[in-house]
């Protein structure tokens, strides 16, 4: 599930906070690094002074309260914590990692980044969230045809999965991003991945049994990459 997340800055822990955020400490060494770490370089600050921002977790679909293991480090931070679902859970089919249904959720105030005196701009940029970039819907390709398109015109492969429709892949052009879906996991659609660089990725028939023993929706026929 995708999670939005709230919290005050703990008293006397702002300097810790902009200086982790800065060179990208906040929970290293752990296997949510670098979803909270996106989700933290592009969280808002609302005018009561809360901190919003978006991430992923599993602990859900792992028998565990949400956020059950990141909170503590959250807590390291921030004070009077609050976990809310980003998104309708029977909608939900763990396709999280790029998945369409928070690309477009508005967080309240404006950048933490900016209020903590840091210049997005002049952070690496290591840590980003692939469902929350924005993309150029008028590029948006459909099937091993757009796949096909999207080489071609020599934008680079940069994430891709497999997906209860199909495989996917997000592109980027420059500063412009853009998405394939619904490629069949076919061995010429596997060739092409592979000349793209993107080897490693999950199987289509793997998403769909995943979603339905695993997704809180408890049902395989709704794809959140639309």
């Amino acid at each position: 599930m995708r999670y939005h997340i709230s919290g005050k800055i703990r008293p006397g822990k702002k300097k810790t906070l902009t200086e982790d955020v800065r060179i990208g400490s906040v929970a290293e060494g752990t296997i949510f690094h670098g979803g909270m770490m996106a989700g933290l370089r592009h969280a808002t600050m609302d005018e009561e002074g809360r901190v919003h921002f978006i991430e992923v977790c599993y602990c859900l679909e792992s028998g565990l309260e949400p956020m059950q293991m990141e909170l503590p480090y959250l807590e390291d931070y921030f004070d009077a914590l609050k976990v809310k679902d980003a998104r309708r859970r029977k909608k939900c089919t763990m396709e999280c990692e790029a998945c369409d249904c928070t690309r477009t959720y508005r967080l309240p105030g404006s950048s933490l980044a900016d209020r903590l005196g840091l210049n997005p701009e002049a952070l690496d940029r290591d840590f980003i969230d692939p469902g929350r970039i924005p993309l150029n819907r008028k590029r948006q390709g459909i099937g091993v045809q757009g796949l096909r398109d999207a080489l071609r015109s020599g934008a680079e492969a940069w994430f891709g999965e497999a997906a209860v429709k199909g495989l996917y892949v997000l592109f980027r052009d420059r500063e412009e991003w853009f998405r394939v879906k619904e490629v069949p996991d076919t061995k010429e659609a596997r060739a092409l991945l592979r000349k793209s660089g993107l080897t490693g990725l999950g199987s289509v028939e793997g998403a769909r049994r995943a979603a339905k023993r695993n997704s809180v929706a408890e049902r395989d026929d709704k794809s959140n990459i639309v």
